[in-house]
This record gives C-alpha cells, sequence and structure tokens, in this order.
C-alpha cells in the first residue's frame, strides 16, 4: 500500500529516481560534439576554433551531467570545496614543485620525501587532484602509484596563477562561505549594495569597512590580494591591445591620449606602449598615492604618473579617453554611478572624449558556468559581473551612451567604449 502524509496525499518519494537517460539526448549531445570538432578542425581562424572549443567544452559538460547518477553528482557538487582545500595545502606544501616540469612522473614515496610530508597525506591529496585532472596519475607493474604535471597544474604553479588561488582560497572563499548562510538573513536576499558592509566584512566580524579597508589593515592578506591581482593584470594584455586602436584615440590640449584610471602597476601602458612607442609621454596613470609609491612598471615620462581617488575626487585631466580596467566589477552599482558621475565633467563639451570599460559582459542568457562563479566571487566584496543588459542599464543611469561593445581574449573581457550624452 503506497505511503500517505497527513493530509491523504501520496508522500513524497525519497531519494533519486530511476536513472535512465534517454539515448536520443545522449546520441543528440554526441552528434553536437562532433559536428563542434568538425568546425574546430576546419576553422579558418583563430577566433572561430577557440569558439568551436567553447561549444565543445559546454556540450561536453552537459553529456557529462546527463551521464552521472545522481547520487554521484550530488556528493561531487556537496564536497566539491575540498578540491579547492586540496589545491591549497598542495601549494603550501610544495607538491607542485617536486614534479618533473619534462611530464613524467614521480612515485608517492619521492614527492613525501621531497615536501618532507607523510606518503599517505600525499597520496590523498594527489589522487583528489589526479581525479580532477589537475595531475596525471600512472601505475607501475608493482602497484606503486605515481603522479606528474598536467598542462594545467604547470600553469597553476606559476607565480601570479600560485597567488591567485591562495587568494580566492584564504580571502574570498573563507569569507563566502563564512558570511553566505548569515549575512543575506540579516541584510536580505539581495545583491550588496554597501561595499562597506558586505560579506567580507562580516565574515570578519568588521563593521563599516570594505574589503579594501581590511586589505590595508591585515598586511598579509593585501599581499595575498596585491600578488594574485598581477596574474589578472598580465592576462590578456596583448588582446586587449590588438582588439582597441588606442593610437587612434584624439588627444586632448595637453597632447594626452588616454587616462588609465586606477590602473595600478601600468601594465596597460607598459603593453601599449611596446606597440606604439609613438604614444611615450601621452598617457596618464592614474591610482591611489600609496599604489603609484609602491613601483609602477612603466616609468616617468613614458607615462605621467598622478594619484587620484576616483571616489573622492573629480577627474583633474580634461577632455581625453579615459580607461577604467578591472574597476567596475569590484563595486556595486551606486559606486560605478559615483565614480562616473566625478568624470562626466571632465569629458563634459569634449565630442572626441570616450569612456573605455574593460571588464567581463556576461551574455544576457546561458552565461558559462565560469563566468557565473567569478560572479558570486565578486559578490563577497559588494561587486558584481554584469551581462550586456546590466551594462547598458547601469551606463545610461549615469548619462552615457554605449557605442560599441569589443569582445577581447575569446570573451574573458570586452571593452566597453561609450560616449557621454550631452543633454
Amino acid at each position: 500500500m503506497a505511503q500517505r502524509n497527513s493530509g491523504g496525499q501520496p508522500a513524497a518519494r525519497q531519494g533519486p529516481p530511476p536513472f535512465n537517460p534517454p539515448v536520443e539526448l545522449l546520441s543528440d549531445l554526441s552528434k553536437s560534439i562532433q559536428n563542434s570538432l568538425n568546425t574546430y578542425q576546419n576553422a579558418a581562424s583563430a577566433e572561430d576554433k577557440l569558439s568551436a572549443l567553447q561549444e565543445i567544452s559546454a556540450t561536453s559538460a552537459k553529456l557529462a551531467a546527463n551521464t552521472t547518477p545522481l547520487p554521484q553528482r550530488f556528493l561531487e557538487f556537496t564536497f566539491r570545496p575540498h578540491l579547492n582545500a586540496a589545491a591549497r595545502i598542495a601549494i603550501e606544501m610544495k607538491l607542485l614543485d617536486t614534479l618533473p616540469l619534462d611530464g613524467s612522473v614521480i612515485t608517492i614515496s619521492d614527492i613525501a620525501k621531497a615536501c618532507n610530508a607523510e606518503e599517505e597525506f600525499v597520496l590523498r591529496i594527489a589522487r583528489l587532484l589526479a581525479a580532477y585532472n589537475i595531475l596525471v596519475e600512472s601505475e607501475s607493474a608493482s602497484g606503486t602509484l605515481s603522479y606528474g604535471h598536467t598542462e594545467f597544474s604547470r600553469f597553476a604553479n606559476q607565480g601570479p596563477t600560485k597567488a591567485g588561488i591562495v587568494h580566492n582560497f584564504d580571502n574570498m572563499l573563507n569569507a563566502q562561505t563564512g558570511a553566505a548562510g548569515y549575512y543575506f538573513n540579516e541584510f536580505g536576499f539581495k545583491s550588496p549594495e554597501d561595499g562597506k558592509n558586505c560579506p567580507f566584512t562580516f565574515a570578519h566580524g568588521a563593521k563599516d569597512e570594505s574589503a579594501w579597508d581590511i586589505f590595508e589593515r591585515i598586511p598579509w592578506r593585501g599581499r595575498l590580494l596585491q600578488e594574485a591581482m598581477s596574474i589578472q593584470g598580465l592576462l590578456g594584455l596583448q588582446a586587449l591591445v590588438d582588439a582597441y586602436p588606442f593610437e587612434k584615440l584624439t588627444p586632448n590640449e595637453d597632447g594626452i591620449m588616454y587616462v588609465d584610471v586606477g590602473g595600478g602597476r601600468g601594465n596597460v601602458e607598459k603593453e601599449v606602449l611596446k606597440h606604439h612607442p609613438e604614444m611615450k609621454g601621452k598617457i596618464v596613470l592614474q591610482d591611489l598615492k600609496s599604489v603609484l609609491e609602491a613601483g609602477t612598471v612603466v616609468p616617468e615620462p613614458d607615462a605621467k604618473l598622478m594619484p587620484y581617488d576616483f571616489f573622492k575626487e573629480v577627474q583633474p585631466v580634461k577632455g581625453s579617453s579615459y580607461l577604467l580596467k578591472w574597476i567596475f566589477h569590484d563595486w556595486p552599482d551606486n559606486a560605478c554611478l559615483a565614480i562616473l558621475e566625478n568624470l562626466k565633467p571632465a569629458m563634459r563639451g569634449h565630442s572626441h572624449s570616450k569612456l573605455l570599460i574593460c571588464d567581463l559582459v556576461l551574455p544576457n542568457r546561458n552565461p558559462s558556468a565560469g563566468f557565473c562563479l567569478r560572479d558570486m566571487n565578486m559578490m563577497t566584496i559588494a561587486g558584481k559581473e554584469r551581462a550586456e543588459m546590466q551594462w547598458r542599464s547601469l551606463l545610461d543611469q549615469g548619462g552615457f551612451e554605449i557605442m560599441q561593445i569589443i569582445s577581447c581574449d575569446g570573451g574573458n573581457f570586452s571593452v566597453i567604449e561609450a560616449v557621454l550624452r550631452e543633454n
């Protein structure tokens, strides 16, 4: 006899339903992968190849999801944060440093000796990384397990990328997990709008402090951030310079072609000047005084260094164009509008003046899992990754009109070119 609940209705089924994925669905997904593979093989450009690879990756993820029993998917989903923990431990014990760069493998025993660690402990870390194809695993005829690098692990073990892993685990993920179930119960289930009382603030038991305030107050956390940001500053620079014609910008009366607002150490300027040395002396690099005093990669007079706080000061360089790279995703809409408000007087009356926002532009529908995860990461500090419609709404509120959006580096970021509405 079927079980019924207290209302006399059939009780809800407990546990997963029968797992019988339809053959037609699996066949369609498989055919789609093959079609994308053919497109990749015959692609005429690097952009077409990358697009085909993205299709293969997205469809393969759907195929994997539809061929993995629900209990297994549930376990992998629930315990997935432990993968990040294993990667963090591997970095701390220098496990990746012990692996040969030539692609060969070494035994668990040798890894343990090099790391001054227990063999069983090393095995537990290494086999998880291998299960997610971060490391490669091999077994000898006698049953001895050995591990080696993959292309990804070699990339992840480079200085800036390694710093990114540590920063995201120690600073961002810990703050997110420490606040997720509590912050939103207290402040409401809505996007954080106060950068000084965001999940990061809450997780650190602070009040009226932004993540940046906390990074400054706790130096070791700030160092992790700066080291991690070096990878963000370097990735995609070639693609940015290839995609946008900085050399064609109209200079202001003082000959300044563009101002990099909040440009950090000047990595963009270094790349621009490498391709366009004729622009030396025609660029302004702005950031907080403390950032500029910590050192830049582009010297004066190649670029003019100017201390500037985009929240507290009206833009002092008039009639130029203004680049803001990886700035807006750090902040909620109200803060972004404040930045724009301080920029508008410098652009008003100069029809050639352009606003260049270099940031991620999510597709309005079906963004990739990686892009969605990046957005959740920014939510921790009250920032956000915006879809195209969100960018259009934000800039419209700020009095700007988008002229074009140029996708760069396979969509990993875009250049949004906008002008001030004169009305």
